[in-house]
C-alpha cells in the first residue's frame, strides 16, 4: 500500500471485479465505438457553444466533466427506451462505458488548457500586432504551418460576419489544424503509455479511491437498469441541488425572484487591515456537486485539502505581519512572498517523483516484461514494450522537431519532462482526491525554465517557439491523463474488453482534437474572436503567451533562484508528510492536500471539503458502515442533479438564443 494512499476511513469503491457473464450474444465490436463517435462532436461543439457563447455551462473544466455525464444520462435514457421496445438492441455497461470515456477524453483535449485556449492564440501575434508591442519582429520566426497568415483570413476569424466553410478559408486552417492535432495526439499517446505502465501499480496494488468513476459506473450498471436509478434517496439529492440551480436561473430571467447563495461569497471586506489583508481573496461557496464528490473521499484526503488551504492562508498572513509581503492580490501570486505558487511547483514535483519511487518494483518488473516479450496482458491496454517505446517515441518526436525549428534538444526535453511530471501529479491528484475544481500551479513547467536559466540566453526565434508552446504549460484542468486512467478503471471494474478501449482512446483523441478544432472555428467566424459576441477571456488568454514574448525581448531577466529554493520547500515537505504517513498509523496529513491547497484549486472548493468531511466524519461515527452506504445515494444525486438541471438550462437558451446563468464556478 501506498504510503500517500494509505486509506484512513471506509470509502466508495466501484466493484473489483468484472460484472457476471451475459449468456447471450456479445454485441458487434463496432457498435459503441460508432455511438461513441457520433457524440463526440456532438459534444465538442456544446463545449465551445455553451461556454463562449450562451456562457451558460462549464461543459469541461471540472474535474468529473459536466458535458460527459449529460451526454451519458441522455444515453442511458434513450438506451432504456430501447430496451422495453428491443431488448436485444439494448447497449451493455461495457458499451456505455466505452462511450462515456470517449466523451471524457474528447471532451478534455478540446477544453480549457487544450484546443480552447490554443487556437485563441494561433494567429494573435499577426492581429494584435501594432508599433507598441513590436510583434512584427516576431512573424518571421513564425513556421507557416503554425498559422494562417493571410490577413483577411485572420480578420474574419477576430471579428465574425462570415463563415469556415469558405475555401478561402478552411484553405488557410487545414496544414495547421492537422499540425498541432498532430501534436496533441503524441502528448496524449505519451499520456496512455504513461498511465499503462502505473494502472497496475495505482489500481491493483495501492487501490487508489477513483471518486470520480463511481457517478458514472453506477449510472450504467445493467445498462440503466440498476437500482441507483429508484433509490428514492438519489432522487432527493438530485431534486435538492436541481431546485437550488433552477432558483438562481429564474433569478437570471426574472430579477424579482430571490437569488440563493450558492456561489462564491466575498468575504475580503471584512479583512481591510493588516496583516489580515494580506490573505488575498476568501470565499466561501455551496456547490452541492463538490459537497457529493468529497463525500467520496477518505477522510484524511478531504480533510487534508482545506487544512492546508487554511494553512496557505495563514503563510500569506505571516508573510505580511513581518513585512515580507505587502500583501494583496486575490491569488498568490507567482514570485510573491511566501512563494506559495513555487512551494506547489515543487510539491508536483515531489509527488510525481514519489509516485515513480513507490512503482519502481512495478516499473522494474514491466522493463523486464517488455525485454522479454511484446505480448499485451489481457489486462493492460497495450504492452508494456510498446509503452516504454512510446514514452521514448513520443519524446523524441517533440524533441526533434522543435529542435528543427530551432530550440534547442535539451531545452525541449527538460520542458517537456517537467510537462510529463506536473501531468503523472495531476493524474495522482484527480483519481484519489477529486479535486472537483484542479489547477496546476501557476509556476509552471516553462516558469520553472525561465527561472533556473534567465531569459537573456534564449534567442527571439526560440522565445517565439516558447511562446507557441505556452499554451501546453498555461492550464492543466482539462488534461486527458486523469481520464485516460479513469478508462481503464472503470473498464475492469465493468468487464469491458482492455483492447477495445485503447482504439475508443486513441480515436477520441483524434476525433475529438479536430472535432474541437471544427468546433472553434465555426464559432469564432460566425461570432467573432474579438467581438462582444464571445467570452472574450480565451482571447486574452491566446494573447499572453506573445505579451511574455514582449517582456522576455525587451526586458529579459536573470535567473531568479529564489522560486527554485521555495519550490524546494514543497519538495520537503510533501517528503515528509509521506514519510510521516509511513511511520505513524494515525497520522492525519496527505501529501495531496498540500499540493492542492498551494494552488487555486480550493479557493473556492475549500467549504465544500469541509463540508462533506464534517458530514462523513459524523455518518462513519454514529452510524458506521451502514449508514454510509445507505446516504450515499443522495450525495451521488447531489452531483447529477447539479449537472443535469444547469445542463438543461443551457440547451433553453440554445433555443432561446440568450445567455443563461453560469452554475459554476462564478
Amino acid at each position: 500500500m501506498s504510503q500517500i494512499a494509505r486509506p484512513k476511513a471506509p470509502t466508495a469503491r466501484p466493484p473489483a471485479g468484472p460484472p457476471k457473464p451475459d449468456l447471450t450474444a456479445p454485441p458487434p465490436a463496432w457498435r459503441a465505438l460508432v455511438v461513441g463517435l457520433i457524440g463526440i462532436p456532438i459534444g465538442s461543439f456544446c463545449a465551445v457553444y455553451g461556454y463562449t457563447i450562451i456562457q451558460a455551462v462549464h461543459w469541461s473544466q471540472q474535474s468529473l466533466k459536466l458535458g460527459p455525464i449529460f451526454l451519458l444520462f441522455l444515453i442511458v435514457a434513450l438506451n432504456g427506451v430501447v430496451k422495453a421496445g428491443a431488448r436485444r438492441y439494448a447497449l451493455t455497461q461495457g458499451e456505455l462505458v466505452l462511450i462515456y470515456s470517449m466523451l471524457l477524453v474528447s471532451t478534455a483535449v478540446g477544453g480549457i488548457g487544450m484546443v480552447q485556449f490554443h487556437i485563441a492564440g494561433l494567429a494573435a501575434p499577426y492581429y494584435f500586432a501594432s508599433g507598441s508591442n513590436g510583434w512584427e519582429k516576431m512573424h518571421e520566426f513564425i513556421p507557416w504551418f503554425f498559422a494562417p497568415t493571410n490577413p483577411d483570413v485572420i480578420g474574419a476569424f477576430y471579428r465574425g460576419n462570415s463563415s469556415i466553410y469558405r475555401w478561402e478559408m478552411l484553405s488557410a486552417w487545414i496544414v495547421p489544424v492537422l499540425f498541432w492535432s498532430g501534436f496533441l495526439l503524441v502528448l496524449v499517446w505519451v499520456m496512455l503509455c504513461m498511465n499503462t505502465l502505473i494502472r497496475k501499480q495505482w489500481v491493483d496494488s495501492e487501490r487508489l479511491t477513483f471518486p470520480l468513476v463511481f457517478l458514472p459506473l453506477e449510472m450504467t450498471r445493467g445498462g440503466g437498469e440498476a437500482s441507483f436509478w429508484k433509490n428514492r434517496l438519489m432522487w432527493g439529492g438530485f431534486l435538492l441541488a436541481g431546485t437550488l440551480e433552477s432558483i438562481n436561473s429564474l433569478n437570471w430571467i426574472y430579477p424579482a425572484i430571490p437569488k440563493l447563495a450558492i456561489k462564491p461569497i466575498r468575504l475580503e471586506s471584512l479583512f481591510t487591515t493588516s496583516p489580515w489583508n494580506g490573505m488575498g481573496m476568501v470565499a466561501v461557496a455551496f456547490y452541492p456537486f463538490m459537497i457529493g464528490i468529497a463525500f467520496l473521499l477518505t477522510l484524511d484526503v478531504s480533510f487534508s485539502c482545506w487544512f492546508f488551504y487554511l494553512v496557505h492562508k495563514l503563510q500569506r498572513v505571516f508573510a505580511t505581519a513581518i513585512g515580507w509581503s505587502e500583501g494583496g492580490g486575490a491569488y498568490a501570486a507567482v514570485g510573491q512572498p511566501p512563494y506559495i505558487q513555487e512551494q506547489a511547483a515543487g510539491a508536483f514535483v515531489g509527488l510525481a517523483i514519489f509516485a515513480l519511487w513507490t512503482a519502481r518494483r512495478h516499473l522494474a518488473e514491466a522493463a523486464r516484461a517488455a525485454l522479454e516479450s511484446g505480448r499485451r496482458a489481457p489486462d493492460e491496454i497495450m504492452s508494456y514494450r510498446s509503452a516504454y517505446l512510446g514514452i521514448l517515441a513520443g519524446l523524441a518526436t517533440v524533441t526533434v522537431v522543435f529542435a528543427w525549428l530551432g530550440l534547442p534538444w535539451w531545452i525541449t526535453l527538460g520542458l517537456f519532462g517537467l510537462y510529463f511530471m506536473f501531468q503523472l501529479t495531476i493524474t495522482r491528484i484527480v483519481v484519489e482526491s477529486g479535486a472537483g475544481w484542479h489547477f496546476a500551479p501557476a509556476f509552471n513547467p516553462q516558469s520553472i525554465l525561465f527561472a533556473g536559466m534567465g531569459e537573456h540566453g534564449f534567442s527571439q526565434r526560440q522565445l517565439t517557439m516558447l511562446s507557441y508552446l505556452t499554451w501546453a504549460n498555461q492550464d492543466f484542468r482539462d488534461s486527458p491523463m486523469p481520464h485516460q486512467l479513469e478508462a481503464m478503471k472503470m473498464a475492469q471494474s465493468s468487464g469491458t474488453q482492455m483492447r477495445r478501449v485503447f482504439w475508443g482512446l486513441m480515436l477520441a483523441a483524434l476525433v475529438g482534437a479536430l472535432c474541437a478544432y471544427w468546433a472553434e472555428l465555426h464559432i469564432y467566424y460566425k461570432y467573432g474572436a474579438a467581438t462582444a459576441n464571445t467570452r472574450q477571456w480565451i482571447t486574452n488568454v491566446g494573447k499572453q503567451p506573445f505579451q511574455q514574448w514582449t517582456a522576455w525581448v525587451n526586458s529579459p531577466q536573470l535567473p531568479e533562484w529564489t522560486g527554485i529554493k521555495a519550490g524546494g520547500v514543497g519538495m520537503v515537505v510533501v517528503s515528509l508528510l509521506a514519510m510521516a504517513r509511513q511511520r505513524f498509523v494515525w497520522w492525519p496529513f496527505h501529501p495531496i492536500g498540500y499540493a492542492v491547497a498551494h494552488t487555486n484549486s480550493l479557493e473556492y472548493m475549500w467549504m465544500p471539503f469541509f463540508i462533506a468531511w464534517t458530514l462523513k466524519a459524523l455518518v462513519l461515527r454514529y452510524g458506521g458502515m451502514r449508514m454510509y452506504r445507505a446516504v450515499l445515494p443522495f450525495f451521488l444525486g447531489l452531483i447529477l442533479g447539479d449537472y443535469i438541471v444547469p445542463a438543461l438550462w443551457f440547451v433553453y437558451g440554445w433555443a432561446t438564443g440568450a445567455r443563461m446563468y453560469m452554475s459554476f464556478p462564478h
